[in-house]
């Protein structure tokens, strides 16, 4: 026996190994080389590597420049893409969800390095021996591990709470992470140690395809030197930790670089600690001694508990089964299970797995709830227990549909292709737009687009405005662009106007049961009828008289429209109040065009006299330059009348004066008039 951590002096030790200082481990790679970086796959490649992912590593550009989307000096955590290649993430989150970095560029020069090392943070290292020869680990107890001097405890799980565990593929678990000023050493007693029982040179065969690279061995060898591979006879040269050669081993799968040729023999001879004189079994190793089996020899056994005195089947296990793989050919029965127990789980995670709730019915949990079912008639419900169509979602915690790379995206509702008219909904990546389509499939035509700026295309790709309808049927030649339908009970199929929030209706456009159209703010302000007619109550209007007889008003004096009512029973009005009968002056309550109209009875017993129209107390002008009025030459008894169009800024005022110039005006005020009204 050697003393602890040493290879033994004298006698057979390929059994045992000194394992390489994982205290660090350094990576030089050639940052510049294309078949080393691949830009387009984001991988850096090192043959048959010793990463694991999430690891935290350490990346130098080695005093050349740094590849494209990595900065020298900077921590970064592993991805295991392959046994070959990796990928890097910018934290362990993103390397356990296998969200990479975007490789953009190679870098230059050819002294690249990652560094993986004690450090604090790093819990899992690879187990290697002979300067990378990865160890076949399948018990913490073929480890020997030393940590500042201390033999370290092993625990065979994933989850050591003291010394140290194992995971597949030789993978050591410290339970505290090691820092830099840790030392260490290690030794493996056997590659597995099953391979202390004699195994047999046991031969699988297969025959290639042109296209299959991966076979199943029918046992997992020690490593590629305890296996020969021939194709037609030719020995293969297996890959190392430096080099890819003809294949690679992990676990019981043999993987070749290059598939084999259609209809090549693969003959894989396990050649590992041959000792049975027999070729076809393998030997027991008791307490005596080895148990030699020949070809004749039959052992025969009843049913075998594990767990149980009494089996109830051919194999009866009651507990955990830990196996590395299970290849059943026949039936597997498994018990219902439930929500908080599953009847099949993974290691470690009693609540998370898959039952069987009822007759012809799956389930699958997680954490101790129920996530996923399929039920009897097929129905699949996620977050649903008893799904009542095809498909059903319980979306409270939001439903998405990730579109990876894709240019166009689609989720289509048919029967393509049995020739049928389909329905579908689809997400443009380049232009962020969702579209709902209709027609032939493989040629559907746009129905309604929502485009990344929030705007509704009715019939129309790429919309410009809030709400872009493209016009449909024509009828009588119009070409509607929108409909609304009267509801049963709503009396009028209407647009209405809000702020933002909706909190205060500011109008509407509404069309009644009478074919009544109408345009409102606060109150209907225009209605068109089924005939044609407009109607506009609340348009600024009036018309003004005089109480006054028989009177006189001076020269540059207003004439004293003073009622609205004029002559004997007839009544005036003034819609919106903007007529003063004090002032005797109408003031235009918006701009717009108005239309003027006065009617003036002169009494002035052969005087001439002449009247204008001012605006803002000036007298009108013709273009001309004439003074605009309206006159009685020297006529007694005799009416006058003008009309005139003014456009009026809001505030802008309006009255009627004697025209200076002009004489004095004797009138009668009950049978005069002034008017007028806002055209628009």
């Amino acid at each position: 026996m050697p003393y602890i951590g040493n290879s033994p002096a004298t006698g057979e030790n390929n059994s045992f190994k000194i394992l390489d200082d994982i205290k660090t481990y350094t990576l030089t790679f050639d940052g510049s080389s294309s078949s080393v970086v691949s830009v387009g796959n984001d991988t850096i490649t090192s043959n048959n590597h010793r990463f694991i992912t999430a690891q935290r590593v350490t990346y130098t550009d080695g005093t050349g420049t740094a590849i494209g989307g990595l900065t020298d000096g900077t921590v970064y955590f592993i991805i295991k893409n392959d046994q070959n290649t990796i990928k890097l993430a910018t934290s362990q989150a993103n390397a356990n969800a296998g969200t990479a970095i975007n490789l953009t560029a190679l870098g230059t020069g050819t002294n690249h390095t990652l560094n993986v090392a004690f450090d604090g943070v790093n819990t899992k290292f690879k187990a290697t021996y002979d300067n990378g020869t990865k160890a076949l680990v399948t018990r913490a107890a073929q480890l020997t591990l030393s940590v500042n001097g201390v033999i370290q405890e092993p625990q065979d799980t994933t989850t050591p709470t003291n010394g140290f565990g194992i995971d597949t593929d030789g993978v050591i678990i410290f339970s505290v992470a090691p820092v830099n000023t840790d030392t260490f050493w290690g030794n493996l007693v056997a590659n597995n140690f099953p391979t202390f029982d004699i195994s047999d040179n046991t031969i699988d065969n297969f025959v290639g395809t042109g296209s299959t690279t991966v076979f199943i061995l029918s046992k997992a060898p020690a490593n590629n030197q305890n296996i020969l591979v021939t194709l037609d006879g030719v020995v293969q040269y297996p890959s190392d930790a430096t080099t890819t050669r003809s294949y690679s081993v992990t676990g019981n799968t043999l993987t070749f670089d290059t598939a084999p040729g259609n209809g090549v023999d693969i003959q894989v001879r396990h050649i590992g600690f041959a000792g049975a004189t027999s070729s076809a079994v393998t030997g027991f190793y008791g307490r005596t001694g080895n148990v030699g089996l020949t070809t004749a020899d039959i052992v025969t056994v009843g049913s075998i508990g594990i767990g149980t005195t009494n089996p109830t089947t051919k194999l009866d296990v009651r507990g955990i089964v830990l196996a590395n793989g299970i290849n059943i050919t026949g039936v597997s029965t498994v018990a219902a299970g439930s929500t908080a127990a599953p009847s099949i789980t993974p290691t470690g995670d009693s609540d998370t797995g898959i039952f069987f709730p009822a007759a012809d019915t799956i389930a699958f949990g997680e954490g101790g709830s129920e996530a996923v079912r399929i039920d009897s008639s097929g129905r699949l419900g996620l977050g649903v227990a008893n799904p009542n169509a095809k498909f059903q979602i319980n979306v409270q915690d939001g439903f998405r549909f990730d579109v990876g790379n894709n240019a166009y995206s689609y989720m289509q509702f048919g029967s393509a292709d049995a020739g049928e008219s389909t329905g579908e909904i689809g997400f443009e990546r380049a232009s962020g737009n969702i579209y709902i389509k209709r027609g032939a499939p493989g040629s559907p035509s746009t129905a309604l687009t929502i485009d990344s700026s929030r705007r509704l295309g009715v019939g129309v790709d790429d919309p410009s405005y809030a709400i872009d309808v493209a016009s449909a049927d024509t009828t009588a030649g119009i070409g509607y662009a929108l409909r609304l339908r009267q509801n049963a009970t709503a009396g009028a199929a209407a647009i209405q106007f809000t702020d933002n929030p909706a909190t205060t209706q500011r109008g509407y456009i509404a069309c009644d049961s009478s074919s009544n159209l109408k345009f409102a703010t606060g109150v209907v302000g225009v209605t068109i009828d089924s005939s044609g007619r407009v109607r506009m109550p609340y348009q600024p209007a009036f018309l003004a008289g005089s109480t006054s007889s028989t009177h006189t008003t001076n020269v540059g004096s207003v004439l004293d429209f003073n009622t609205e009512a004029y002559g004997s029973g007839n009544s005036g009005f003034d819609v919106g109040g903007n007529f003063n009968t004090t002032n005797y002056r109408f003031t235009a309550p918006i701009a717009g065009i108005y239309a003027f109209s006065s009617n003036i009875y002169v009494q002035n017993s052969g005087t001439a006299s002449s009247f204008c129209w001012r605006k803002n107390g000036t007298q009108l002008f013709a273009p001309g330059g004439d003074v605009l009025i309206f006159f009685s030459a020297g006529v007694n008894d005799f009416t006058i009348g003008s009309s005139i169009l003014l456009n009026l800024a809001a505030n802008d005022f309006v009255d009627i004066a004697v025209r200076t110039g002009s004489s004095n005006v004797q009138w009668y005020g009950a049978h005069s008039w002034i008017m007028g009204y806002l055209i628009g």
